[in-house]
C-alpha cells in the first residue's frame, strides 16, 4: 500500500477514536517523569458542580497569591500559593488520598502545582481549565 494511503488511513482511525490530548499529555508526563503518579482530570467550569457531588470531600485549592485570593476566590477554596517558598512543604502536609481541585487565574500556575502534587503521589487531582477567569466568564459566582 502506498505510504500516503497508510498515513491517511492512520489519521482517519485516529480521528475516529476521539483521542483526548489531555490524557496524552498525562501519559507523556508519566513516561518522561516516572515518579509522577495519580490521575489528572481537566474540567471546564460547567463540570465542577457534578465533580464536587461525585467526589465529596474534594478540597478546592487556589494556587494564586494571597492578594489575588483576597480579591475573590471560589467559595470554600483554600489558598496555597504555588510561588511561595513553602509550597512544597504545604503540599506534603496534605492527605494524598484525598481529592483535590486546583485552579489559578488562567491555568498556567495550576500546571506547575499539578506537577508538585504528582511528585508527592497524590492520587486524584482535578484541574479547572481556564482557571478562575473561565469560571467567571461562565457566569459562576465567587
Amino acid at each position: 500500500m502506498p505510504k500516503h494511503v497508510c498515513v491517511l488511513l492512520f489519521l482517519l482511525i485516529l480521528s475516529m477514536t476521539g483521542c483526548d490530548f489531555n490524557d496524552v499529555d498525562q501519559r507523556k508526563d508519566a513516561y518522561l517523569n516516572p515518579d509522577l503518579s495519580g490521575t489528572i482530570y481537566y474540567l471546564v467550569p460547567q463540570e465542577i458542580k457534578k465533580w464536587l457531588i461525585d467526589h465529596p470531600g474534594t478540597v478546592l485549592v487556589d494556587v494564586r497569591t494571597p492578594e489575588e485570593y483576597r480579591n475573590g476566590h471560589i467559595t470554600g477554596a483554600v489558598n496555597v500559593d504555588v510561588d511561595a517558598s513553602d509550597f512544597d512543604d504545604r503540599v506534603k502536609n496534605l492527605v494524598p488520598t484525598q481529592s483535590y481541585l486546583l485552579y489559578c487565574r488562567t491555568g498556567v500556575r495550576t500546571e506547575t502545582a499539578k506537577k508538585i502534587f504528582q511528585r508527592n503521589h497524590f492520587q486524584q487531582i482535578a484541574i479547572l481549565e481556564g482557571g478562575i477567569q473561565a469560571w467567571l466568564e461562565a457566569g459562576f459566582p465567587l
